[in-house]
């Protein structure tokens, strides 16, 4: 049955405690008691002792009767997301990350790419991270962005300039590689998820050869170098070579 999450809190013990039990494994299990908009009231055990559960979201829950040492009480035996997608693998549920968890995934992402860049740049370790975590949080929550897109693109902007023979280069050309990388993402997966009717139609073809015109091409690997013609002084201002590579 469905039925929306009321309230849930620690089931506290005798001893004033969160109560918990072990089960397989020595995994440690805490125990909540739940409110439900059906009337339902009982208790639902959870790994961790802040469980990712939304009050007033609506849950698909089973419940039934026990009783132990002259105890009885209703437990929740079921309580499934229904906005968890089925992936693969036996038909398991993975479940959408909150914001918060998919920032904590920005932060890592964040990092690496300053450790792969900061011996090319003038700024300081944390600028370095403030700078390309504000970058993933504003263009990673974008409704018309994949966040691991935009994790990608920043890590291969990084990836870029780190082999550009040149000692120092601007954050802000690193980010205008990324953002220039990620339009073409875009455009690439709009194309991609369009059906064959829409890729064929004449203004189809025609914002397609804009678009062309408009944003670099992507080269393969070992065509991926600086110009040896290339200035020294064009180099050193941050506005290197405009390949860009996709992996």
């Amino acid at each position: 049955m469905k039925a929306k999450l009321l309230s849930f809190k620690p089931a506290i013990d005798q001893n004033g405690n969160h109560r918990s039990w072990t089960g397989r494994n020595n995994a440690t299990f805490y125990v909540f008691d739940t409110v439900w908009s059906n009337g339902v009231t009982g208790q639902r055990n959870a790994k961790s002792q802040s469980p990712s559960w939304e009050v007033g979201k609506e849950y698909e829950i089973q419940h039934e009767e026990k009783s132990a040492n002259n105890y009885t009480w209703t437990q929740i035996t079921k309580m499934d997301d229904p906005d968890r997608s089925k992936g693969g693998g036996g038909g398991r549920y993975k479940k959408e990350m909150s914001k918060e968890e998919q920032k904590e995934i920005m932060m890592q992402v964040a990092m690496i790419a300053a450790n792969s860049i900061m011996n090319k740049l003038a700024e300081d370790y944390n600028t370095i991270i403030a700078r390309f975590m504000n970058w993933l949080v504003q263009e990673g929550f974008k409704p018309n962005n994949k966040a691991i897109g935009v994790q990608g693109v920043l890590k291969i902007a990084c990836e870029y300039w780190a082999q550009v023979p040149t000692q120092q280069v601007t954050l802000e050309a690193i980010i205008d590689h990324a953002n220039k990388c990620l339009t073409a993402v875009n455009q690439a997966r709009t194309w991609r998820e369009s059906s064959p009717q829409q890729r064929s139609s004449p203004s189809s073809e025609q914002s397609m050869a804009t678009n062309q015109e408009n944003q670099p091409s992507f080269q393969p690997e070992h065509q991926n170098q600086p110009d040896p013609n290339q200035s020294e002084n064009s180099i050193q201002d941050g506005k290197g070579p405009e390949s860009f590579l996709i992996v």
